[in-house]
């Protein structure tokens, strides 16, 4: 066995490398100050509908450990499928509370396991060692970075006006609220908010684009899923990219489940973001977008198809990895293809 690793990330992709990690290293230690915090009830809305179980899987395509499964943490019982077309179609779903819940179970399995939690926040990773905020400098074989995404900034024509977070829609009334873009993001607040009753507007800059679940869809692309796994099935470098720009260019996505927001709420698109917000009391929930948190400043060209940083032992999992990821490098759903993918690689290079 190989001796230690460092996952950088307790959130679904940290836990994902780790469940893959577990038969192969002695010690693995996952850094966090607040593992999973992005799916607790203070960060987001407990009662927001996501999609099957099996979607947002930490094991999916791994076979070997389902009894990590959120099928088994779910239901105590085995629904694993490596069907995409099973996966996309399942007409179950579950609530972000049960998520953060079966995330914090992973956990506990995996403490019970060895794995050791490290409760703080990275300063600086040189060297093989992995500096904290407390002050621990921790060592290891292989890092892994799978830190996830964090909100972009705020757009500056949204800066004079009041923005309003998850907290603020848990914990106050409004009548009215702007929601700000055009992606899934922005769809899954607009409907939590029509649902409620509250009067809302959607204020785009594209315009979003339907029928891809999870995007694009089966019935579109049939197997070539955009999930890594076509992705990686590509022989060259080149091929690859042309994969994932053909996919970019497919724009921002709703599901179908949230199309109707279309026809029954008001989309405002080329007008004066000043004339909206004087029918919205001038808040807003800002929905434009994610970027990576990238500690390294790593560049995706850096980052080869086993999703590791060239000429280091560092790997990477989600949005810095687009070659070993594929495009849909935020979807939970690739987390389990891309951690089996860094462990292999592990293993590969210490034999």
């Amino acid at each position: 066995m190989l001796r230690s690793i460092i996952i950088v990330g307790g959130g679904p992709r940290g836990l994902a490398v780790a469940i893959e990690a577990l038969p192969y290293i002695d010690q693995i230690y996952i850094v966090d100050s607040k593992p999973g915090a992005t799916w607790s009830a203070t960060s987001t809305v407990a009662d927001f509908e996501l999609r099957s179980p099996v979607s947002f899987d930490l094991v999916t395509y791994s076979a070997n450990n389902r009894h990590y499964s959120l099928s088994n943490y779910l239901y105590t019982e085995d629904m694993f499928t490596t069907d995409q077309l099973a996966i996309e179609t399942d007409p179950r779903r579950i609530k972000r509370s049960q998520m953060f819940g079966y995330l914090c179970w992973v956990k506990q399995k995996l403490q019970q396991e060895g794995v050791q939690f490290l409760y703080d926040d990275v300063l600086d990773i040189r060297d093989g060692q992995v500096h904290l905020k407390q002050g621990a400098i921790i060592t290891a074989d292989n890092i892994v970075l799978a830190q996830g995404t964090k909100e972009r900034d705020t757009p500056s024509y949204l800066l004079p006006y009041k923005p309003v977070s998850n907290l603020d829609i848990l914990n106050k009334d409004y009548g009215r609220l702007l929601i700000v873009g055009s992606g899934q993001g922005a769809f899954d607040i607009a409907h939590y908010l029509h649902s409620k009753g509250v009067d809302i507007g959607i204020y785009i800059t594209k315009l979003p684009k339907i029928h891809q679940y999870p995007a694009p869809s089966y019935n579109i692309w049939g197997p070539r899923t955009a999930l890594g796994v076509y992705c990686n099935c590509l022989s060259s470098v080149e091929a690859k990219r042309r994969y994932i720009a053909s996919v970019k260019a497919w724009g921002p996505s709703i599901t179908p489940n949230n199309e109707y927001l279309l026809s029954s709420v008001p989309i405002y698109r080329d007008v004066p973001i000043e004339e909206v917000m004087i029918k919205y009391d001038y808040r807003y929930v800002n929905r434009t977008g994610v970027v990576p948190i990238n500690t390294l400043s790593i560049r995706p060209d850096e980052v080869d198809r086993d999703g590791r940083v060239l000429n280091s032992q560092i790997y990477v999992t989600g949005p810095l990895a687009i070659l070993s990821d594929g495009p849909r490098v935020n979807s939970i759903i690739s987390s389990s293809t891309a951690a089996q993918t860094i462990v292999r690689s592990i293993i590969n290079a210490s034999i």
